[in-house]
């Protein structure tokens, strides 16, 4: 999967906005959001190096899973494209991440978990990919 692929939803909404878009600390973002000096694409013809990022392979960044608080909100990507809400209980010595079921936290829960595969889960919010990641690869562009 290419990274325009992984990223169409956010690429989607930022250009639905009007803006072009950008990356910064490895999250696409728009670029009127941004300064260029804090873009992972700065430099003498951005735009060159953001067609290299798009057609480049998506290689997911690790998240340091036993960092991430409970309730974080997360994203389950399932097989058929879509993704579910929800929010991180834990994550068991195996590496399996274990949600609450139907978007509910520790406060509301009754009782209800799934389990997910980390390959499948993303952080919901960009400032938590960036907080809990174990290497900053800014948007892949090694």
């Amino acid at each position: 999967m290419k990274n325009r692929e992984r990223f169409k939803d956010e690429i989607a909404l930022i250009a639905t906005s009007g803006d072009r878009l950008a990356c910064q600390d490895g999250t696409p973002v728009g670029c009127t959001d941004i300064t260029c000096t804090t873009c992972d694409f700065r430099g003498n013809e951005c735009w060159l190096k953001l067609r290299e990022w798009a057609e480049k392979e998506y290689v997911p960044f690790d998240i340091d899973w036993p960092m991430v608080p409970v309730d974080t909100p997360v994203v389950i990507h399932t097989a058929d494209d879509h993704f579910v809400k929800a929010h991180l209980c834990k994550v068991t010595e195996t590496g399996v991440i274990v949600v609450f079921a139907n978007g509910k936290t520790s406060w509301t829960t009754e009782g209800m978990l799934k389990r997910a595969y980390p390959e499948n889960v993303d952080l919901a919010r960009a400032e938590d990919r960036v907080k809990y990641r174990k290497e900053k690869d800014k948007c892949q562009m090694k």
